[in-house]
């Protein structure tokens, strides 16, 4: 099973109970998708994930990060909403945020 299947498999199996920052769905529908694709993966997004918009709140927690941690603005957003929401943080690039106090889960790895 390939890395991408895992993943897949990962959000199936939590369908319902997973969320979503909105900058990763841009990130995701940033992809040299064509139409036909795109819509697909858009369905796929909304139907998946409930999507966590920017408010004031993760706007203060991802400054408090950035200044304490140098962190990338969209890492940053990213593990703000995850954090403001007390949500565990699945990502492939678990190194970019082994350092802050979340729990993150590897969507990829086969024991998940």
């Amino acid at each position: 099973m390939s890395a991408d299947d895992n993943a897949v498999k990962f959000i199936k199996q939590h369908q319902g109970n997973l969320a979503i920052s909105i900058l990763t769905v841009m990130e995701v529908l940033s992809y040299p998708f064509d139409d036909e694709q795109a819509t697909k993966v858009e369905n796929f997004l909304q139907k998946s994930f409930v999507w966590l918009e920017i408010n004031h709140d993760i706007i203060f927690k991802t400054a408090h990060i950035r200044r304490i941690k140098k962190m990338k603005g969209i890492d940053a957003l990213i593990a703000g909403t995850a954090l403001v929401h007390h949500l565990p943080l699945a990502t492939r690039n678990l190194k970019d945020f082994t350092h802050l106090p979340i729990e993150l889960i590897n969507p990829i790895d086969k024991s998940v």
